[in-house]
Parts: structure tokens; sequence; C-alpha cells
């Protein structure tokens, strides 16, 4: 029974470090190493770090129709080929334009926050100190490493999701000019690429609010935060029909 108590103080202290543990079981937390705390809090992030990249993985191994990204990247194929048909191309630019504005949009919004960040990246990470003792050197020079790394992860999120967002705005521009001249194969490359590049910059901010919990949290908040953003992306990444439930929209007429 005391091993059970004990094991919930660890936990408890683990995530809310302000609650003394003297007063959640008669077992004094205190014998336990700071650096075996520090170890456990940095291996719950690496495994929930490590748990996201697999479903990453596993998205990208699903076929292009099981998936919200390929589901629109089809429709954007099909609504190509419906303009270039039809010649509707006055329709065409609007709605591209429409598109262009809001990813240009996104993405300046993004670098603005990237150069906010780095610009006081290096002075966070200089006045930034660890709560445990300071006469530790592992546990001090550990802490300011790992904190700069959380900051340049967080930075390199927001850096590629302006890119992508970037991209997106650039290939829906170059289909513009396409239309009435490039051939339809050419043009339907073009909007899927623009969506699979818009899709990139949403999911990297995304992902860069776990950076954000990382750098101001630490580590066990940045596990639960990407516990949670995992369980968003699963109800997010399905097929249009699933998460819109359109019923079978992409093989109608």
């Amino acid at each position: 029974m005391k091993i059970s108590i004990s094991f919930a103080a660890v936990i408890i202290s683990l995530l809310f470090p302000t609650i003394s543990p003297l007063a959640l079981t008669p077992l004094s937390l205190s014998v336990i190493p700071q650096k075996t705390v520090y170890t456990l809090k940095l291996g719950a992030a690496a495994v929930s770090a490590a748990s996201m990249a697999r479903y990453h993985y596993n998205l990208e191994m699903k076929p292009p129709e099981e998936t919200w990204k390929g589901s629109q990247a089809e429709i954007r194929s099909k609504w190509a080929k419906h303009v270039f048909d039809n010649e509707e191309w006055l329709y065409a630019i609007q709605t591209l334009r429409n598109a262009i504005t809001s990813n240009t949009f996104y993405a300046s919004t993004v670098l603005s926050l990237f150069a906010l960040g780095a610009g006081r990246a290096f002075q966070a990470v200089q006045t930034m100190r660890t709560v445990h003792d300071p006469k530790s050197h592992f546990m001090r020079g550990s802490f300011e490493s790992l904190q700069g790394y959380r900051v340049a992860t967080l930075l390199l999120l927001l850096l590629g999701s302006a890119y992508k967002f970037a991209q997106a705005a650039r290939t829906m521009t170059h289909a513009g000019f396409m239309f009435p001249t490039a051939p339809l194969p050419l043009l339907q490359k073009m909007m899927r690429k623009s969506e699979n590049s818009q899709w990139g910059g949403l999911r990297y901010l995304y992902l860069s609010m776990g950076g954000v919990v990382w750098v101001i949290w630490g580590d066990l908040p940045f596990a639960v935060a990407l516990f949670l953003l995992r369980r968003f992306f699963i109800k997010i990444d399905g097929t249009l029909e699933k998460v819109m439930g359109v019923g079978d929209y992409i093989d109608g007429d």
C-alpha cells in the first residue's frame, strides 16, 4: 500500500512540482535522485515524440484516398478539370486569388511569430535557470542545453509552417498563369501540390503548439500535449466523407 501511495506521489510531484511530496506520503521523495527525475521527464517527452512521428509515418503509408490530404488533393484535381473543360477562367482566377490571399496571410503571420521567437530566443535561454541545485553542473548544464533544443524545435516548426504556406501560395500563383495554356495533367499536378503544401503548413502550425508547451511548461506537459494533438489528428486526418459526413463525394458525379 505504501508503495502504491509513494508511486502516485512521484507522478503528482512530477506534474506539479510546487506540491510538497511530504504532504502526500510518509515516504519522503527527497531520496529520489534529481538526475532520475530529470531522466523520467525527458523519457516521457521522447516517447510521446516518437509516437507522434510513428503516427505520421503510418499516415504517409496509407493510400491517398484514405486521408484528408489525399481527398482534398483529388478534389482540387477534379476542380482543375472542371475549370479546364468549361473554360471558366474568371471563376478559376477568383478562387485562386482567395486561396493565395489566405495562404499568404498564414505565411506572413507565422513568419512574424518566428522572427519574434528568434529575436528573444537567445535572451530567454541565457536567463533561464534550473530549479535544481545550482551547484549541480549536470542538472544546470543539461537543463539549459535542453531548453535550447526546445526553443530551436519550436522555431523550426514555425519556419516549416511558413515555408509550406508560401509554397502553397507560389504553386497556386503559377497555376493562375497556366490555366488557359498549360496541359490539364500539369495543372492537376500543380493543384495537388498546392493542397499538400497547405496541409503541411497547417500541420507544422499545429505541432508548434506542442513546442510552445514544451518551452514554457516542460517535458511532462509536452507529453500530454502531444497525446492530445495525436487524438485531434486522428479525427481530422480521415477522408472527407468520414470527417464531414457528406457521403461518397469523391467518387460521385
